[in-house]
């Protein structure tokens, strides 16, 4: 994720040096690839990159994919194609799945692993022309919703877990952040491709949603609905919300009524969350689930957590 936001920089910026460094990094990754599994059979931890191992954790496999496949399309790569080849197929046949195919972790399913899967899905529609890569993500959200989606409020559950048949009704900052970017990831691959109509309408009744739940101080809440001190503003849900709203605007799925909320969102992050050194304050370490918001509460933050 973190190559992800310097390749799009590096983009924005016409900073070739950082384009090269993303291109030539993922090449790394597929070049020793092979070498990295086996130091993983022969000594069970390789000396790099141990994360690699598990291609079958959606956490690890639509990042990287996601990944490889700008990289082949930034550079034609032809090096990096099998590895692609090898992630889709994981994606298609080794991640669990619910009966409907929705992706989950057998125990729990995350609102986090919509960005873990989806992303990389409609990257695979690009790179094949084909539209069945997109539907895939679509229903892959649809799945999401029907367990996740709380309804009276148009923000999504952390968690949902299938042994109770139960979400966890706590909607988590980073959580619902995942799902707003990963909305607007298919909306810029998929729109004009297939129908992505219901994206839409989800993407704006969201919106709408945490539009109205912005802190005075432009940051959104670890819990997005509560209030209370220990409900702490938080960078991470606060940067992902900023990048679904500029991306709404900038491309007409949302109106200029979300400029203020851009605008104090922005200046939210710069006043609470960066120095000028460019450390980064205010970010929740990595989650485990649990059915109380307290749970999240409790949750720590991490100067620099990546």
């Amino acid at each position: 994720v973190g190559f992800y936001g310097i390749r799009r920089a590096a983009q924005t910026l016409g900073d070739e040096a950082r384009q090269h460094l993303f291109c030539e990094n993922m090449s790394f990754i597929a070049k020793y690839f092979d070498y990295i599994q086996y130091e993983i059979a022969v000594n069970k931890m390789p000396p790099f990159m141990p994360r690699t191992e598990e291609i079958d954790v959606l956490d690890n496999l639509g990042t990287m994919g996601m990944n490889f496949v700008d990289a082949y399309l930034d550079s034609n790569d032809e090096n990096i194609l099998p590895l692609i080849e090898l992630l889709s197929r994981q994606a298609d046949n080794a991640v669990p799945r619910m009966e409907d195919g929705t992706y989950y972790r057998v125990e729990t399913m995350w609102a986090d692993d919509l960005y873990m899967s989806c992303p990389f899905l409609v990257r695979m529609g690009k790179l094949t022309g084909k539209s069945e890569w997109y539907e895939k993500a679509i229903q892959q959200v649809k799945g999401f919703a029907e367990r996740l989606y709380i309804k009276n409020e148009d923000l999504f559950s952390h968690i949902y877990f299938p042994p109770t048949g139960l979400a966890n009704k706590v909607p988590w900052g980073r959580g619902d952040g995942w799902v707003m970017w990963t909305l607007t990831e298919i909306l810029l691959h998929a729109e004009g491709k297939v129908d992505t109509s219901w994206i839409l309408e989800l993407f704006q009744k969201m919106a709408n949603a945490l539009k109205h739940l912005q802190s005075p101080c432009g940051l959104w809440r670890q819990g997005l609905n509560r209030e209370e001190d220990a409900s702490y503003p938080e960078t991470s849900c606060t940067a992902m919300f900023l990048l679904a709203f500029a991306r709404g605007v900038k491309n007409g799925w949302l109106d200029d009524s979300y400029l203020p909320a851009i605008r104090s969102a922005w200046n939210g992050l710069l006043n609470n969350s960066v120095d000028r050194e460019g450390n980064v304050y205010g970010v929740c370490m990595g989650s485990g689930c649990a059915m109380e918001a307290e749970y999240y509460f409790d949750i720590p933050t991490i100067k620099n957590d990546d």
